[in-house]
């Protein structure tokens, strides 16, 4: 949206400058200014697209020019629908909508209990695709993280058959 709004407040000073050279053109003829800005004009017209140009002489969104790189992050939240934690241990529904799943950490305080963890496309416990099916041991984990950058379509369900000592937190949006 932001190249767009340039776009048009281009189009805006350029009609602007056109209109001012037009009435004022007159005290610029004598210096030559006039010719000079209707040249620039026409470089900067695409005629084909009837369309100003925009080069990568102009700035990008999310451009920091000062710093000379492109800005780019994430946007993901790891606080399921209604939590005010985002460490889950239990049965929780995450997301009750489409999205896309970035990542999953676990680890454990102690010995975690024999189980199974799935991450579920759907708003329910033990219905949907599983994006993840994912045996838990009688062990101690170590923090460990599972990349996905995968769609969900119904929702996205935390399902956990293990009930104690073993936590995680997802990334989604």
């Amino acid at each position: 949206m932001p190249t767009v709004r340039r776009s048009l407040w281009s189009l805006w000073l350029v009609w602007i400058v056109c209109l001012g050279l037009s009435i004022g053109g007159y005290a610029l003829a004598a210096s030559g200014l006039a010719d000079k800005g209707m040249e620039r004009l026409a470089q900067a017209w695409d005629v084909v697209s009837q369309a100003i140009k925009v080069t990568l002489a102009t700035t990008l969104a999310g451009e920091d020019v000062l710093n000379d790189v492109q800005k780019v992050e994430s946007r993901f939240s790891n606080l399921p629908t209604g939590a005010t934690t985002s460490k889950m241990s239990s049965d929780t529904a995450i997301k009750n909508a489409p999205g896309f799943l970035k990542r999953m950490t676990c680890w454990s305080d102690a010995v975690a209990t024999a189980g199974n963890i799935k991450l579920l496309d759907n708003t329910v416990a033990g219905a949907g695709n599983a994006l993840l099916d994912f045996d838990v041991l009688a062990v101690a984990y170590l923090p460990f993280t599972i990349e996905f950058d995968v769609p969900f379509s119904v929702g996205l369900y935390f399902d956990v058959t293990t009930t104690a000592d073993l936590f995680c937190q997802v990334s989604y949006r």
